[in-house]
């Protein structure tokens, strides 16, 4: 193999669109020796960080998707990392692109020299690819994530905004470390995909690609943001913040009305406040000196009051609020919500796992027969 490209994220830098469009692009990819290779779950290759970092490596999601079964965690890490080198070594490519955004904080963990060892065998090139995004903005970003994923974050919880992830790349000899400014304007195109697309994949290849729609990700607005905060903390007082199925509904509904209300806006931070976040972040000198990138600091207020970034406990102190627009999705999602009776968690939950198990189960079983030959022909006839 040529090269091997580790996208390694920023979390919240456009990763959730590459990797859809690698993924749907895997077999037009590979007709021109590029490998985006299987994935287990989803379309990132997130799992196999587990495979070498051990439980630590885990994704929560991962871990209650298994119910806290470390011993199953690892056996889908392992099977993981296995269907990786199974199909480079069926397909023979000269180009293989894995993207995780968990590979951007892998080197935090001691795993990471089992990690670097590995992969820096596997191509007589190895290139680690990254999109770093301000501070600032990433945050906001982080919180709207969290919240739809129902975890209340507002104060910044690091004092480092890339350093110690990025230190064990470049203390490598054998890792080629690329690192560019996530920032539309400076982006090509205006786009991380087209970005990343233009500089590392070899334009036959990039021409297979099967780009996806505009918009796949939409962010919910700040009053959307607000309810999903007191829902999770129990100040909705028609929902039970136990009750993952309620709390759940709820979310949909707030999602759905925050779409259909007029007024829509991306959330943006209260004057002053993004200046607050970014100052909490130690190394910005430190990622300019280095990389080149030097994030522009936000506007202070002339009269700044004295607001410290722990003193921001909630979405309304970060976030202007259009008090009516929130009212409207309130209403709107309390429809029925009121007559619908409380579920039982633990039995949805056995559901859940129940069918991942099964879904599991069923792809790898099925696996050698999705990636025969045969098949490969037949899904290229059918796509005509």
């Amino acid at each position: 193999m040529k090269e091997l490209i580790l996208h390694i994220g920023q979390p919240k830098a456009g990763s959730s669109s590459l990797q859809r469009t690698f993924h749907r692009s895997r077999e037009a990819l590979l007709e021109h020796g590029v490998l985006y290779p299987q994935t287990v779950w989803g379309v990132s290759h997130r799992v196999v960080k587990a495979h070498f970092c051990g439980i630590e490596g885990a994704q929560r999601r991962d871990v209650e998707r298994h119910n806290n079964d470390e011993v199953a965690i690892i056996a889908e890490a392992d099977h993981a990392w296995q269907v990786i080198l199974d199909d480079i070594a069926k397909n023979n490519p000269e180009i293989v692109v894995l993207s995780a955004e968990q590979f951007y904080s892998i080197g935090l963990l001691a795993g990471f020299r089992q990690f670097h060892d590995e992969i820096v065998q596997m191509a007589e090139k190895v290139t680690a690819v990254v999109y770093i995004r301000a501070p600032e903005a990433r945050h906001l970003s982080l919180c709207n994530q969290a919240l739809r994923g129902r975890i209340v974050r507002s104060a910044p919880t690091e004092r480092v905004a890339v350093r110690d992830k990025l230190e064990p790349y470049l203390a490598s000899d054998k890792i080629n470390l690329c690192v560019h400014e996530f920032n539309r304007a400076t982006l090509i195109e205006g786009d991380v995909v087209r970005d990343f697309v233009s500089r590392y994949i070899p334009t036959e290849a990039a021409k297979a690609i099967k780009w996806l729609p505009d918009d796949q990700n939409v962010s919910i607005s700040a009053e959307a943001m607000v309810l999903l905060e007191e829902a999770c903390t129990g100040k909705i007082p028609f929902v039970n913040p136990e009750d993952d199925l309620m709390v759940n509904e709820f979310r949909r509904r707030v999602v759905a009305a925050d779409a259909n209300i007029p007024g829509k806006t991306r959330p943006a931070y209260k004057p002053g406040i993004a200046r607050v976040i970014q100052d909490v972040f130690t190394d910005l000198d430190w990622v300019r000196d280095t990389f080149g990138i030097d994030f522009p600091k936000p506007p202070m207020l002339q009269d700044p009051p004295d607001i410290r970034a722990e003193d921001l406990k909630s979405v309304r102190d970060l976030c202007p609020i259009d008090e009516a627009r929130y009212q409207g999705i309130l209403e709107d999602a309390k429809q029925g919500m009121d007559k619908k009776q409380p579920s039982s968690s633990t039995e949805t939950r056995t559901l859940a796992e129940f069918l991942s198990a099964l879904r599991f189960g069923f792809r790898f079983v099925t696996r050698p027969i999705r990636q025969s030959r045969i098949a490969r022909k037949v899904r290229k006839t059918v796509k005509g």
